[in-house]
C-alpha cells in the first residue's frame, strides 16, 4: 500500500527546506541551496512543479553569486522569482568578487542590467546584503540610496561608491555600510531611518565619521566605527541608550559618552599610547569587555576604570568577523600575574575568561592560575578591596607551553565548586 503525501504536508516541507528564520543577515552570504532549491524541487516532477510554482513564498529569496558565464542564467532566473514570488517580501543576496581574466568593461554592462531590475524591486525587499567590488561596479552618485523601502529591517552594503543619501526606511533596525564613505553633510539620516538602532559603519580615510554624527540623531543601541580618527572632533559624540559599542580606532574611546555602555570591544593590537585610555570612567558600566589582538601590561592600570566588567574576552567579535580577516593573538607573559595583584584590583566582579579560538600563544599560564586561585570569591586583597570569584576560563583551540594536561588539572580544580 502507497502512501500518498498530501498537498499541504509538502508544501510544509518546501518551506522548510528554505526557512531563512535563523539567517544572521549581518554577516550572511551568498547560499547556493536558497537560491537553488525552489528550481531543485520544481524539477522532481509534474505535481511539484505546480505545487512550487503556487507557492509564492518559495520563491523569495533573491541571491546571485556573480559569474560572467552565468550571466543570462541569472537574468533568466530573475525573471522567474519576480514572476512567481508575486508581490511578497523578497531577502536579496548580491555577491560579486574581482574576477581574473574577464572584460570587466561587459561584466559591468551585465551587472548593471541585473542591478536595475533588483533595485525596481527595493520597495519589496525584507533583508538585503549587497557586496559588489569596486573594480566591477560603482554606483552614480546618487542612484542608489533613494525612494521608499517600507519592508526592510536589515541592509549589508559593501561598494566602492560614495553614499550622499538614505533611502526613507520606516522599519530599517540593523545597518551594516562598508563603502567608498558616506557625505557628512548628509542630515537626513535620523529622519529616513527612525527605527535604527544598530550600525556598523566604515569610513574612507578622508571624512571623519564624527562629522557624519554631528549632523544626525540616532537611538542607538550597538554601534560598530571602523575609521581612523584623523581630527579631533570639537564635541563628544553622544549616544544615550547606546549597549554596545565596538572601535577599529581605541582612539576614538575619548570622544564618545555612553553613559549605560554594557558592552565594549576595542582592538587593542592597536594601542600603543597609554594616553588612549587616559579616561575610561565614563565607562564604569561596561559588563563585558573584549580586547582583541590582545592584552599588555601597560593597558592594566587604567582598565581598572572598569570597574563592572564581569566578562573578558579576546577574540574578534562576530559582527567583525563577517568582513574582517581573522586576528590570532598572543598574551604577554606576567600579565595575569600583574593582574592577579594589582591594587586596587582590576576588574574586581570578573567572573569569566574567553579566550575563544583564536588565541594563538598564552605565555603567563601561572600568573592565569595565580588569578584564579586569588579570585575565589573569599580572599581580599586589601581589607577594602573584596574580589568575586572566577567561574570559567574558555578557550576552542589554544597553543599552549608544554606541559598543557597539567596545567588544566590544575585549573580545572581551581574552577570547581
Amino acid at each position: 500500500m502507497s502512501l500518498l503525501i498530501t498537498d499541504e504536508a509538502l508544501l510544509i516541507v518546501f518551506d522548510n527546506l528554505v526557512s531563512r528564520q535563523h539567517v544572521e543577515w549581518y554577516c550572511a552570504g551568498y547560499d547556493s541551496w536558497l537560491a537553488r532549491a525552489p528550481f531543485v524541487l520544481a524539477a522532481v516532477c509534474h505535481r511539484w512543479r505546480d505545487l512550487a510554482r503556487s507557492s509564492s513564498s518559495l520563491w523569495t529569496y533573491f541571491g546571485f553569486s556573480w559569474n560572467l558565464d552565468d550571466s543570462s542564467l541569472h537574468l533568466q532566473r530573475l525573471q522567474t522569482l519576480i514572476a512567481l514570488s508575486k508581490e511578497n517580501p523578497i531577502d536579496v543576496v548580491l555577491h560579486s568578487t574581482r574576477q581574473r581574466g574577464v572584460n570587466l568593461s561587459r561584466l559591468t554592462l551585465e551587472y548593471a542590467e541585473l542591478l536595475q531590475d533588483i533595485l525596481a524591486l527595493a520597495p519589496r525587499w525584507q533583508n538585503a546584503v549587497i557586496n559588489i567590488h569596486y573594480s566591477l561596479f560603482s554606483f552614480p552618485k546618487g542612484t542608489f540610496f533613494n525612494g521608499f523601502w517600507p519592508q526592510l529591517k536589515v541592509l549589508v552594503v559593501t561598494v566602492g561608491s560614495r553614499i550622499q543619501h538614505m533611502p526613507l526606511c520606516p522599519r530599517l533596525s540593523r545597518l551594516h555600510l562598508l563603502c567608498g564613505g558616506m557625505d557628512p553633510q548628509d542630515a537626513s539620516v535620523s529622519s529616513q531611518l527612525p527605527s535604527l538602532m544598530n550600525l556598523t559603519i566604515f569610513g574612507d580615510g578622508r571624512h571623519g565619521i564624527h562629522t557624519f554624527f554631528k549632523s544626525v540623531s540616532l537611538h542607538l543601541t550597538d554601534l560598530c566605527i571602523f575609521d581612523n580618527l584623523k581630527e579631533e572632533p570639537r564635541s563628544p559624540m553622544v549616544f544615550a541608550h547606546l549597549r554596545s559599542l565596538t572601535l577599529d580606532d581605541p582612539s576614538y574611546l575619548n570622544h564618545i559618552k555612553a553613559p549605560d555602555l554594557h558592552r565594549l570591544a576595542i582592538r587593542a593590537s592597536r594601542l600603543n599610547d597609554p594616553i588612549v585610555l587616559s579616561d575610561l570612567s565614563q565607562f564604569s558600566s561596561v559588563r563585558h569587555l573584549t580586547l582583541y589582538g590582545g592584552i599588555r601590561r601597560f593597558m592594566l592600570p587604567a582598565l581598572r576604570e572598569l570597574v563592572s566588567v564581569s566578562r573578558l574576552s579576546f577574540d574578534v567579535p562576530p559582527e567583525v568577523l563577517s568582513f574582517w580577516p581573522f586576528e590570532e593573538y598572543t598574551i604577554a607573559r606576567d600579565v595575569f600575574g600583574e593582574l592577579a595583584v594589582l591594587d586596587p584590583p582590576v576588574w574586581p566582579l570578573l567572573e569569566r575568561i574567553d579566550f575563544g579560538k583564536s588565541a594563538r600563544f598564552i605565555a603567563d599560564l601561572d600568573g592565569l592560575l595565580k588569578l584564579v586561585s586569588l579570585r575565589d570569591g573569599n580572599h581580599d586583597i586589601t581589607s577594602q578591596h573584596a574580589v568575586v570569584r572566577i567561574r570559567e576560563v574558555y578557550w576552542e583551540e589554544i597553543l599552549l607551553l608544554p606541559g598543557v594536561d597539567a596545567f588544566r588539572a590544575r585549573l580545572d580544580h581551581l574552577l570547581s565548586p
